[in-house]
């Protein structure tokens, strides 16, 4: 009598604890640093401000006949305040010699294409696929190898305006690759030559995910702006969060029937004690 109450109860407390840590199960840590870059400031990654977590390469600029540092940019919702030539938008390395910095149409400008900030708010990336394009890079640490990993982020399209609205329509996109170092690693990718845009139009935010396995411990996760030569676009890219994927939280009538279950088992094992 007493072996079988002991096993019901031992039967029923760890019912009672699988619902209770499943209830209780905190989300996931986001394993990439700074994804919703607000951890820096403002203007070109690498050559005007850090770019907290990331790493921005030098590329081979056939326009310019020179490396330079590429295209990527963080912006915030001054991006379309085109004053004058050093109030609003973004610098980049060339900011000094030209004496201007860069814009995007917007608003702010005359042009009521509905350009905003992502659901973030505060600062987003921008990426220029036609001219001095490079992967903005990441390196992930402490991946566990056969996992499964989520990655969300929203994304978006604008266009600088040194293009005039003659210049025809344009488009954007992401071209994502998740790998050990020196690898493609999986890939995914957002937008392309489908994704058309006015000149001088702004594509909204909208949310993309997918999932990777880990094939090592340590993975590059790597952002390509992609777009038209020419036509200056400029991929928006916010919130980006990269999770492993944990077993879904039971709903509350999965709990509910997990706590009768406590409930029965201790029913039978009162109503045993009790005929004995």
């Amino acid at each position: 009598m007493h072996r079988f109450q002991s096993q019901g109860q031992y039967l029923g407390a760890a019912l009672i604890a699988m619902a209770c840590s499943s209830a209780m199960a905190s989300p996931p840590t986001n394993l990439v640093t700074n994804g919703d870059f607000e951890a820096t400031g403002v203007g070109q990654i690498g050559s005007v401000v850090a770019g907290t977590g990331w790493t921005n390469p030098t590329v081979w600029s056939p326009e310019a006949q020179r490396n330079v540092t590429a295209f990527n940019f963080i912006l915030d919702e001054s991006g379309d305040d085109q004053i004058h030539g050093l109030v609003g938008g973004f610098a980049s390395e060339n900011t000094p010699s030209l004496n201007t910095n860069i814009f995007v149409w917007g608003p702010d400008n005359g042009v009521p294409n509905g350009f905003r900030t992502s659901s973030n708010g505060g600062k987003f990336l921008g990426g220029d696929g036609g001219y001095a394009t490079g992967a903005l890079t990441q390196t992930i640490s402490g991946l566990t190898v056969g996992q499964q990993y989520t990655l969300s982020f929203e994304w978006g399209g604008a266009q600088f305006t040194d293009i005039p609205s003659s210049a025809g329509p344009y488009w954007v996109g992401w071209d994502v690759s998740f790998g050990a170092a020196g690898t493609t690693g999986e890939t995914f990718s957002v937008g392309g030559s489908g994704t058309t845009i006015p000149a001088n139009g702004f594509l909204d935010w909208a949310v993309a995910t997918t999932t990777f396995t880990a094939s090592a411990a340590t993975q590059v996760l790597s952002f390509l702006a992609t777009g038209p030569s020419g036509l200056p676009p400029l991929s928006l890219l916010d919130g980006v969060v990269l999770t492993p994927v944990t077993p879904p939280v039971p709903e509350p009538s999965s709990l509910a029937l997990l706590l009768a279950g406590a409930g029965v088992v201790s029913l039978v094992v009162r109503r045993r004690r009790h005929q004995r």
